[in-house]
C-alpha cells in the first residue's frame, strides 16, 4: 500500500474505525483527577508568526485522522472513531505570561465532544513556548512526535514554499494499527512467547503488589491548579555529560535506555529509604513502554502502536550496579526480541471481551499497580527534513531550543519519569501526582534521579564515583 501526499491524506480517511483494546483501555482509564493525556513542551527562539502557525496546525491535522476524531458508541465493544465535524483543535495563542488555562477549566479531554489535541502558545519578544496536549487514546509518544514534526514542517513550508519537508503518510494503514505486522504464521510461531508472557504477566501484575512511591508531604488542596496546565520539573545534562553517559553505556555493552533505567530503580529505592524506611528493599515496579512498530509503519499516521511492560526488581536483593545492569539489560533484550509488550495488548483484549471487566479492573482505587513509570525518547525529532543550526532544528524563522515531555500518571503511581535527547543533550522530566507530592518534593525526587545517574559515571581510569556500587 503506497503512501499518499498531504492533499490526498484528507480524502483517503479510514474513519470510522473501531477502537483497539489499548485505545479503549486508555479511554476507560481517563478521569478528571488523572487525565490520560500527556504534554509536549517546545521552546523556540526567533520571530513567531501566529497566523502561519494556525495554518500549519490546520495542515498537519489533515494528515492524522485519530487526532481529528470523536469517539462514538454506547458500549465499550462498540466504541469507534468518527471524523469530527470541526477537526481544528483548540488553540490558545497569547502573550508571554498569560495563564495556561484549560478550555472551560477542564483538564480531562472528553473525546465524545472534543478532538484529542489541545495547543497553547505564549509569545515573547524573542522566545515562544508551545505546549501540545495529546489524549493517550489517540496516540503514543512517537505519534506525538510525528504530529509535531508535521506542524513544524508545514510552518516552514508556509514561509519557504520551494522547500517541502513533509513526509508521505498513508492514513489507510491505521486499519491495521493493532496487527503489529504479524501474519497468521507469525502469530503461530510466537504462540509460546505470547502464552508465557500472558499467563506470567497476568499473575504477577495483578497479584504481586509493588511498593508505592513514598510521599513525604501531602500538598494542600488547591482546586485552581486543576484549571491550568501544571509545570513539570526538568533537569538537563549538558553535551559533555551526555557524551560521557553514552560512552559509559557503550563500554558496558548496553543501550543508554537500560543504563538510565538501572539508576532510576536505585534512586527510587533510595528515595523510599529516606522517606519511608518500611518501604525499602521491597518490590519496585516500573511500567515501561515498548514501541511495537515495524519498518512498514513509517507511513502510519499518529496512533498507539505501543505496549506497556512491567519490570519488577526486589531491591532487598541489591547487588552491585554492574550485576543489576547486566540482568536488566538481558531481560530487556528478551522483551524486545520476542516483542513481549504485545502481551499487554492481549490482556486488554481479554478484559474488553468480558462485559465490565476492563472498567472494574482499571477503576480499582485501592491498588498501586506500579511504583513509577519510565520512558526514553532517543533523538527526539531526529529524522525531520528541516535545516539545523548547531544541531537544533529550524522552521521558518524559528529555532527549536529545547523539548520536554513526560507520560501521564494514573492513580497509585505517583511519578512518571522521562528521558529525552535532543541536540546533543539529555533532558530529564517528571510528571507527578499533585495530590501526593508537593512541587518541592517532586523536584527533589528528580534531582535524586539525576544525582544517581551522575554517580554511576566512570571517572579517571574506569573508576566509578562513590555510591555507584
Amino acid at each position: 500500500m503506497s503512501a499518499v501526499s498531504i492533499t490526498d491524506a484528507a480524502i483517503a480517511s479510514p474513519l470510522p474505525l473501531r477502537l483497539t483494546a489499548f485505545e479503549a483501555y486508555m479511554l476507560v482509564d481517563d478521569r478528571p483527577d488523572y487525565p490520560m493525556a500527556f504534554v509536549v513542551r517546545l521552546i523556540f527562539s526567533g520571530s513567531f508568526d501566529a497566523l502561519v502557525f494556525r495554518r500549519a496546525l490546520g495542515e498537519a491535522i489533515k494528515r492524522h485522522p485519530l487526532l481529528a476524531a470523536h469517539v462514538e458508541g454506547s458500549s465499550l465493544a462498540e466504541l469507534r472513531w468518527t471524523a469530527a465535524d470541526e477537526p481544528t483543535p483548540f488553540c490558545d495563542i497569547g502573550p508571554e505570561g498569560a495563564p495556561w488555562r484549560y478550555p472551560a477549566g477542564e483538564s480531562q479531554i472528553d473525546l465524545r465532544r472534543s478532538t484529542g489535541l489541545r495547543v497553547w502558545v505564549r509569545e515573547g519578544a524573542d522566545r515562544t513556548e508551545a505546549r501540545f496536549q495529546f489524549h493517550h487514546a489517540c496516540c503514543d509518544g512517537f505519534g506525538a512526535q510525528q504530529f509535531i514534526e508535521d506542524v513544524c514542517c508545514a510552518y516552514h513550508r508556509e514561509l519557504y514554499p520551494d522547500h517541502d519537508p513533509m513526509k508521505p503518510l498513508d492514513p489507510l494503514r491505521l486499519r491495521g494499527r493493532d496487527g503489529f505486522g504479524l501474519t497468521r504464521l507469525g502469530l503461530l510461531r510466537r504462540l509460546p512467547a505470547e502464552l508465557w508472557s500472558f499467563v506470567v504477566g497476568w499473575i504477577t501484575f495483578f497479584y504481586l503488589r509493588p511498593t508505592p512511591l513514598a510521599t513525604p508531604d501531602r500538598p494542600p488542596s488547591d482546586p485552581e491548579r486543576r484549571c491550568c496546565l501544571t509545570e513539570m520539573p526538568s533537569l538537563e545534562f549538558d553535551a559533555g555529560e551526555f557524551k560521557r553517559l553514552r560512552a559509559a553505556a557503550k563500554g558496558a555493552g548496553v543501550p543508554l535506555h537500560d543504563w538510565l533505567l538501572c539508576d532510576v530503580y536505585r534512586a527510587v529505592d533510595g528515595w523510599n529509604m529516606r522517606h519511608s524506611a518500611g518501604r525499602t528493599g521491597r518490590l519496585v515496579r516500573m511500567m515501561v513502554p515498548f514501541d511495537l512498530r515495524t519498518v512498514d509503519d513509517g507511513a502510519t499516521p499518529a496512533a498507539n502502536i505501543v505496549g506497556m511492560v512491567k519490570l519488577d526488581r526486589w531491591m532487598r536483593l541489591r547487588r552491585s550496579r554492574a550485576r543489576e545492569l547486566r540482568h536488566l539489560a538481558l531481560e530487556i533484550r528478551i522483551i524486545k526480541k520476542f516483542r513481549m509488550a504485545i502481551a499487554n495488548i492481549r490482556i486488554c483484549q481479554l478484559l474488553r471481551a468480558v462485559p465490565g471487566a476492563l472498567e472494574r479492573q482499571v477503576t480499582k482505587r485501592d491498588r498501586c499497580y506500579a511504583t513509577a513509570a519510565f520512558s526514553y525518547a532517543a533523538a527526539f525529532l531526529a529524522r525531520v527534513r528541516l535545516p539545523r543550526r548547531e544541531g537544533k532544528l529550524t522552521c521558518g524563522g524559528l529555532v527549536i531550543e529545547s523539548i520536554e515531555a513526560a507520560p501521564p500518571i494514573r492513580e497509585g503511581t505517583h511519578a512518571a519519569i522521562a528521558a529525552l535527547t535532543y541536540a546533543g543533550r539529555l533532558q530529564l522530566m517528571m510528571n507527578y501526582d499533585r495530590d501526593h507530592l508537593t512541587a518541592d518534593d517532586a523536584r527533589a525526587l528528580l534531582e535524586a534521579v539525576a544525582e544517581q545517574i551522575r554517580s554511576s559515571l566512570p571517572v579517571g581510569d574506569g573508576e566509578a564515583l562513590p555510591g555507584s556500587e
